[in-house]
């Protein structure tokens, strides 16, 4: 399979792990809605780690490219930072989602695209192109946009519950990547296992438990992170393997997007316009992205074209 063939197969199964990772945040919403707060994000965590166990096993048994490599002495402090970085985030976004509305919060989830492009192009030497700079500047425009009232431009001080975890998470990513010689099943089961552990810690200092009435909403939060935090998580880090996390991030940023779409269908409501507003930049830096990614390939392909046999 050639080099641009590969890419593709990846960027469509990463396409694939977006528009179920988007389910996360609506979802959250609602059936988190009669659990207390931060034991809802727990459950979360508890359905991923089941899924990335699952995933771990039958890698380690019936497939040839397990590798069970030890961490070195300067990952260990990299992989304490990813797993606390993962919990507080969560606690931070499950928070964030009690105070601003799930369509809100989906399209400002979008910064992390932002972060996770510009560390990895400063720290990783990854290259993004004019292009692709653009298309992050538009996403960047977006969630400003979202600001955007008919008094003018207010700031919802709610929003940086939402916007630290976008940067928790792009340091971590961009920190998963630099632990290339890990795999990165392993890495995500360590990650969302410490994670689901911090979380229950944290709402049980909070005082929170969940009352039988509560179970059947227990569960489908479970099932929900069992496929978003877990199998869409897992496979895109995958993903990143063989794209690079600027690429990756980009790709997998239509979820906050696609996400507050969802939202709209699951709650009913009726967006202000400056969201019609944000939607239209988030896709217009998404294409730009793409553009930005496959134009040295039809550029030389092309050259080929013209080259005399």
């Amino acid at each position: 399979m050639n080099k641009t063939k590969e890419r593709t197969k990846y960027i469509l199964i990463l396409l694939m792990c977006a528009f179920t990772y988007a389910f996360s945040v609506p979802l959250l919403s609602l059936w988190g809605s009669s659990i207390p707060t931060f034991m809802s994000v727990t459950f979360m965590y508890f359905g991923a780690t089941v899924a990335i166990f699952l995933i771990y096993i039958y890698k380690k048994l019936f497939t040839k490219t397990f590798k069970n490599k030890p961490f070195e002495k300067k990952e260990k402090p990299m992989m304490l930072f990813i797993i606390l970085a993962d919990a507080l985030s969560s606690i931070f976004l499950v928070y964030g989602l009690t105070l601003v509305s799930a369509e809100t919060s989906s399209l400002l989830l979008s910064f992390q695209i932002v972060v996770v492009a510009v560390i990895a192009v400063i720290f990783l030497k990854e290259k993004l192109g004019l292009l692709g700079w653009i298309g992050l500047g538009l996403i960047v425009a977006g969630g400003i946009s979202l600001s955007l009232n008919e008094h003018g431009i207010s700031f919802d001080v709610n929003a940086i519950f939402i916007l630290v975890p976008c940067i928790l998470w792009g340091v971590q990513t961009d920190m998963i990547k630099k632990i290339s010689g890990q795999d990165p099943v392993k890495i995500c089961l360590i990650k969302t296992t410490g994670s689901a552990f911090v979380d229950l810690i944290f709402a049980c200092v909070m005082g929170e438990s969940i009352a039988v009435s509560n179970i059947p909403n227990s569960i489908n939060i479970l099932f929900l992170g069992f496929l978003t935090y877990g199998l869409a998580v897992c496979i895109m880090l995958v993903c990143q393997r063989h794209l690079g996390a600027s690429v990756t991030s980009c790709y997998f940023g239509l979820s906050p997007f696609i996400g507050s779409i969802y939202s709209l269908f699951v709650f009913h409501t009726v967006p202000y316009f400056t969201f019609y507003i944000a939607a239209g930049l988030n896709v217009l830096g998404i294409s730009l992205v793409t553009i930005n990614e496959y134009l040295p390939r039809i550029k030389n392909w092309i050259k080929l074209k013209k080259s005399p046999q």
